[in-house]
């Protein structure tokens, strides 16, 4: 139909007689009409379907909605349990354009319950459809990855990393990193899943995963570090990707984790960390984050396997900047060490204005 056919234009009758049907046949004509009008009618025939709120209405908006006005798209996007139920409906039953759309509202909507539709598109005939499938289920992961825990999200986090689980054990068929990104920000949930192959394709796995750690800054990937040097054929590269890396969000992330390098075998794999280009021209870039970071940011440091010379060089840097953490960190990181140059240090601590590194540093002076 077009307004340039009177005789065909939808007239407030014809829409009356829709808006009063309860069938669900009446929205899918609603609808499927949206291909044959013009932009006038078509905004009648939207608020219609906004209006009549069903999913089978919503189902036709979700297979146009790279068309839709964008006031449209947002109505959509924060319209109620109807519109997930348009989503699976879309997705299962319509062409690429409707799974695209289903996924991308999946990802506006922030549908965790829904992310196994991703999960299943990653193996979609359709190259587009296999691309924003990846994309939605990161951008779900990123979400949830930046949120504080939050006991009242357990559905919906078992939700996504149900979805995740899937969409690794599928790996071998989609080969998306993007889905390797978002499953190494959840090492704590995916467990075996993510460090032990089941199907015999670990190599596979190894690569993929080592590659993103290698190019993302993501704070959010400090816990698969930790986690990570527990296996042998991730080590070697995570060891290499921390002493080569310079990006501060990712060091931040690590000093926040430190916890897990006191658990089990990582303390002693941290040692095999034997440089840090972060900090090779001094320790500015660690006094450089947040101040609650400084002491605990010393505190790592000094547990990796640095040479005494660098670190006593970094911790001489702590000692001459306003950051007194840093400098009680630095004191006791100075205790465990029996040279004569860390005495020479623990002497400039016990002059310091800072009342607790001060009194560290004297006591350990006293008795040695």
């Amino acid at each position: 139909m077009s307004r340039s056919d009177p005789g065909c234009a939808p007239c407030d009758r014809v829409l009356e007689a829709f808006r009063a049907s309860d069938a669900d046949a009446a929205d899918a004509a609603l609808a499927a009409a949206l291909d044959h009008l013009d932009e006038a009618d078509c905004e009648r025939v939207i608020a219609l379907l906004l209006e009549r709120g069903r999913a089978a209405g919503y189902e036709g908006l979700i297979e146009r909605y790279d068309r839709l006005p964008p006031e449209v798209r947002r109505i959509i996007e924060q319209s109620g349990p109807a519109m997930d139920e348009a989503i699976q409906r879309a997705f299962r039953n319509g062409q690429n354009e409707a799974r695209t759309g289903a996924l991308i509202l999946i990802e506006r909507r922030r549908s965790m319950r829904l992310a196994y539709l991703a999960a299943d598109g990653l193996i979609d005939r359709s190259t587009v459809v296999r691309q924003q499938a990846a994309l939605t289920l990161r951008s779900l992961a990123a979400e949830f990855a930046s949120r504080a825990p939050d006991a009242t999200q357990l559905e919906e986090r078992r939700a996504l990393v149900d979805a995740l689980r899937t969409a690794l054990d599928r790996f071998h068929a989609h080969h998306r990193t993007e889905i390797i990104e978002a499953a190494m920000c959840f090492v704590d949930d995916l467990g075996s899943d993510l460090f032990e192959s089941r199907n015999g394709r670990r190599g596979m796995l190894t690569h993929a995963m080592l590659e993103v750690f290698g190019q993302s800054r993501s704070a959010a990937l400090a816990p698969f570090a930790y986690e990570g040097l527990l296996y042998n054929e991730l080590r070697n590269g995570i060891i290499r990707s921390i002493e080569t890396r310079q990006d501060s969000e990712f060091f931040a992330g690590m000093i926040r984790q430190r916890w897990r390098g006191r658990i089990g075998g990582t303390r002693k794999l941290l040692k095999c960390v034997q440089r840090l280009a972060w900090l090779e021209r001094g320790i500015a870039p660690l006094l450089a984050l947040p101040e609650a970071l400084h002491g605990p940011g010393v505190e790592l440091v000094s547990e990796l396997g640095l040479p005494d010379e660098t670190l006593l060089e970094l911790l001489r840097g702590v000692l001459d900047q306003d950051a007194p953490q840093a400098v009680r960190e630095a004191a006791w990181s100075l205790v465990a060490r029996q040279t004569p140059e860390a005495r020479g240090l623990l002497r400039l601590v016990a002059e310091s204005p800072y009342a607790d590194a001060a009194r560290i540093a004297r006591f350990e002076l006293s008795r040695r």
